[in-house]
Protein backbone atom coordinates (compact mmCIF):
# COMPACT_ATOMS: atom_id res chain seq x y z
CA UNK A 1 0.00 0.00 0.00
CA UNK A 2 1.44 3.37 -0.96
CA UNK A 3 1.26 6.45 1.20
CA UNK A 4 0.14 9.74 -0.19
CA UNK A 5 2.08 12.72 1.09
CA UNK A 6 0.30 16.04 1.08
CA UNK A 7 2.57 19.03 1.32
CA UNK A 8 1.22 22.31 2.58
CA UNK A 9 2.26 25.44 0.85
CA UNK A 10 1.81 28.82 2.41
CA UNK A 11 0.44 31.70 0.46
CA UNK A 12 0.50 35.33 1.45
CA UNK A 13 -2.26 37.59 0.27
CA UNK A 14 -1.48 41.24 1.00
CA UNK A 15 -4.40 43.25 2.38
CA UNK A 16 -4.76 46.79 3.70
CA UNK A 17 -7.02 48.14 6.44
CA UNK A 18 -8.33 51.71 6.40
CA UNK A 19 -10.60 53.52 8.81
CA UNK A 20 -12.28 55.10 5.80
CA UNK A 21 -12.00 54.07 2.16
CA UNK A 22 -12.38 56.82 -0.40
CA UNK A 23 -14.94 54.72 -2.26
CA UNK A 24 -17.84 57.13 -2.04
CA UNK A 25 -19.46 55.16 0.76
CA UNK A 26 -17.18 55.90 3.71
CA UNK A 27 -16.75 52.20 4.44
CA UNK A 28 -13.93 50.97 6.63
CA UNK A 29 -12.27 47.59 6.77
CA UNK A 30 -9.96 45.30 4.81
CA UNK A 31 -9.30 45.35 1.07
CA UNK A 32 -7.01 43.24 -1.13
CA UNK A 33 -3.87 45.09 -2.15
CA UNK A 34 -4.28 43.59 -5.64
CA UNK A 35 -7.40 45.73 -6.06
CA UNK A 36 -6.12 48.97 -4.53
CA UNK A 37 -5.20 50.58 -7.85
CA UNK A 38 -8.54 49.85 -9.51
CA UNK A 39 -10.69 52.90 -8.88
CA UNK A 40 -13.87 51.04 -9.85
CA UNK A 41 -13.38 48.49 -7.07
CA UNK A 42 -15.08 49.53 -3.87
CA UNK A 43 -15.04 48.20 -0.35
CA UNK A 44 -18.49 48.98 0.83
CA UNK A 45 -21.46 47.91 2.83
CA UNK A 46 -25.05 48.94 2.38
CA UNK A 47 -24.66 51.32 5.30
CA UNK A 48 -22.44 54.41 5.18
CA UNK A 49 -19.74 54.38 7.84
CA UNK A 50 -20.19 50.70 8.69
CA UNK A 51 -17.40 48.14 8.84
CA UNK A 52 -16.93 46.03 5.71
CA UNK A 53 -18.02 42.48 6.63
CA UNK A 54 -15.26 39.88 6.60
CA UNK A 55 -17.34 37.96 4.07
CA UNK A 56 -16.63 40.70 1.50
CA UNK A 57 -12.87 40.14 1.88
CA UNK A 58 -13.30 36.35 1.79
CA UNK A 59 -15.42 36.70 -1.38
CA UNK A 60 -12.74 38.89 -2.98
CA UNK A 61 -10.02 36.35 -2.11
CA UNK A 62 -11.82 33.10 -2.97
CA UNK A 63 -14.21 34.14 -5.69
CA UNK A 64 -12.12 36.75 -7.50
CA UNK A 65 -8.39 36.47 -6.78
CA UNK A 66 -7.92 32.71 -6.46
CA UNK A 67 -10.55 31.89 -9.10
CA UNK A 68 -8.83 34.15 -11.62
CA UNK A 69 -11.69 36.61 -12.10
CA UNK A 70 -10.93 40.31 -12.27
CA UNK A 71 -12.07 42.69 -9.56
CA UNK A 72 -13.97 45.15 -11.70
CA UNK A 73 -16.60 44.88 -14.37
CA UNK A 74 -20.07 43.41 -14.42
CA UNK A 75 -18.99 40.17 -16.10
CA UNK A 76 -16.22 39.48 -13.56
CA UNK A 77 -18.58 40.16 -10.66
CA UNK A 78 -21.29 37.96 -12.19
CA UNK A 79 -18.84 35.06 -12.57
CA UNK A 80 -17.52 35.61 -9.04
CA UNK A 81 -21.07 35.62 -7.64
CA UNK A 82 -21.80 32.33 -9.40
CA UNK A 83 -18.56 31.00 -7.87
CA UNK A 84 -19.72 32.24 -4.46
CA UNK A 85 -23.06 30.46 -4.87
CA UNK A 86 -21.40 27.18 -5.85
CA UNK A 87 -19.07 27.47 -2.86
CA UNK A 88 -21.67 28.47 -0.25
CA UNK A 89 -25.10 27.63 -1.62
CA UNK A 90 -26.06 31.32 -1.42
CA UNK A 91 -29.04 32.62 -3.38
CA UNK A 92 -27.49 34.60 -6.23
CA UNK A 93 -30.73 36.05 -7.58
CA UNK A 94 -30.55 38.94 -5.12
CA UNK A 95 -27.21 39.98 -6.65
CA UNK A 96 -28.76 40.35 -10.09
CA UNK A 97 -31.87 42.31 -9.16
CA UNK A 98 -31.98 46.04 -10.02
Amino acid sequence: MSKTHHSRQRMRIPVTYRDEWQDGFGARGWKLDASLMESTVISSTAYTGEKVPTSVLVHDILDHLLSGFGFSGHRNEAMAVVQLASRTGADIEISFRP
